[in-house]
């Protein structure tokens, strides 16, 4: 069975219409081609908390250092996202201080090693539906200090006059990557120094035609 789903974030920008047959999309009316991510406008954010402190959150954001989509003559629609480690800072803490320090630890082996690894990718390997074809699923393999996981959550897409904007909201399981940090999971007795495992990601892209 074939089932035509229209999805979209906004109403006030048009659409990415697809055509879906048995979950798995196989056309969107973005235009065939190479995309690339616009300077400047690429907004990846993170947020995590401590476990037994009710309301405590950090915050903080990661800069792409490259990122595209290709679009083929089907409409399938494929892509790698590069993440600049050494970009990543804290933006607040659950305290109200200390970010220069946070983002120091973040960036050190405790966290993401960004000395040793500089770099974090997310590649798109298939797009699809949920069940009732109202909501895009992007999966494919994020690669994070060296460790590949595959994933899936999922994502909005739309066609603004010839750029194609992409969002999304997740949440990965950082022990996963390795990141084992303060982990209840992993580590017994720590109390209120407890940090959360998963870590909630927001993604905010544009892009623009490379031919």
């Amino acid at each position: 069975m074939v089932i035509v789903a229209i999805l979209f974030l906004n109403k006030s920008k048009e659409p990415v219409e697809t055509v879906v047959s048995g979950g798995t999309i196989v056309q969107t009316n973005i235009a065939p081609g190479t995309y690339t991510v616009v300077d400047g406008v690429d907004v990846v954010a993170w947020s995590a908390g401590k476990t037994f402190i009710k309301g405590y959150v950090d915050t903080g954001a990661v800069s792409l250092s490259d990122g595209s989509i290709t679009v083929n003559d089907e409409g399938n629609l494929t892509g790698t996202f590069v993440a600049n480690t050494t970009t990543i800072h804290a933006v607040s803490t659950g305290v109200g201080k200390g970010e220069d320090m946070l983002t120091n630890h973040l960036q050190s082996a405790d966290f993401l090693d960004v000395a040793t690894h500089p770099t974090a990718t997310f590649s798109i390997k298939t797009l699809s539906t949920n069940e009732d074809a109202t909501e895009l699923i992007a999966a494919g393999d994020l690669t994070v200090k060296g460790i590949t996981k595959e994933v899936s959550f999922p994502v909005q897409i739309e066609n603004e006059d010839g750029v194609v904007h992409i969002t999304a909201q997740t949440s990965i399981d950082r022990t996963q990557w390795g990141i084992v940090y303060a982990s209840g999971s992993v580590f017994d007795n720590l109390a209120d120094k407890t940090i959360d495992d998963n870590v909630k990601i927001s993604v905010d892209v544009r892009l623009e035609a490379t031919n």
